[in-house]
């Protein structure tokens, strides 16, 4: 993406707004998600192996660099008591 353009997101949309502020080919994350899908269907807990091999798979070096000053996490204060 040209890097005149900011992306911003929460909870999943988050993961999106990373995903395009550090240039991932955003068809492929989305098919190496869909294959994990048998793996995690009945033990949720598989789903971090799959999140560490995503990471490994799709976010290089430099991925950081790329996001500086392009990606914004929006966060939401719960206050329990």
């Amino acid at each position: 993406p040209s890097s005149d353009f900011a992306f911003s997101g929460s909870s999943g949309g988050a993961l999106v707004a990373g995903a395009l502020a550090t240039g991932i080919d955003i068809h492929a994350l989305a098919s190496f998600v869909i294959s994990c899908h048998g793996e995690c269907q009945y033990n949720p807990w598989r789903m971090f192996p799959c999140t560490d091999r995503a990471l490994q798979r799709f976010v290089g070096q430099a991925a950081h660099k790329r996001a500086n000053g392009r990606l914004r996490v929006l966060l939401t204060r719960i206050q329990l008591w």
